[in-house]
């Protein structure tokens, strides 16, 4: 009459294993923030292409402008395409996923910088903020593998 039961309700936390696969497909999401943040910007201010201008025009260099949308069209591109491999593979796999993850962490990271440090003539090929939204994913994915290793550990 008096016993206690174990129920779940419907509030229940999700485990660390579904929210490191929510995580993972935060970062497919971010992985696109850049690109679209490129069409937006080539459809009406076109702040990247008067930075190129600005940049490559103080040495007399021709440049096509539209050439660095298509780098960032390129790098969101695939790394959307490669945080969704990661994505699925969680879905396979728990220690595949920790490795795809792992490695997309370090890439994407790797991009980023690629983005905000490499110069030419003296200055940035890309103004900072592209760099940076091509470094959100890389925060969803660092979370995601974290989740995914405690759900690791928690079954062992």
């Amino acid at each position: 009459m008096f016993e206690k039961r174990n129920e779940q309700t419907n509030e229940t936390a999700a485990s660390p294993r579904t929210r490191g696969r929510m995580a993972l497909g935060a970062a497919v999401i971010l992985s696109a923030v850049p690109a679209l943040a490129a069409a937006v910007d080539q459809q009406s201010m076109r702040s990247l292409e008067a930075y190129a201008a600005a940049m490559y025009g103080a040495h007399g260099v021709p440049v096509d402008t539209g050439l660095l949308y298509l780098v960032v069209y390129a790098v969101a591109g695939t790394l959307a395409i490669l945080w969704l491999v990661a994505a699925v593979t969680s879905w396979v796999s728990r220690g595949g996923a920790i490795g795809a993850g792992a490695f997309m962490v370090v890439a994407n990271l790797a991009t980023a910088l690629a983005m905000l440090f490499v110069t030419e003539y003296g200055s940035p090929v890309f103004p900072a903020q592209w760099g940076l939204l091509v470094a959100l994913p890389a925060l969803a994915g660092a979370v995601a593998v974290g989740l995914l290793v405690r759900s690791a550990r928690r079954r062992s």
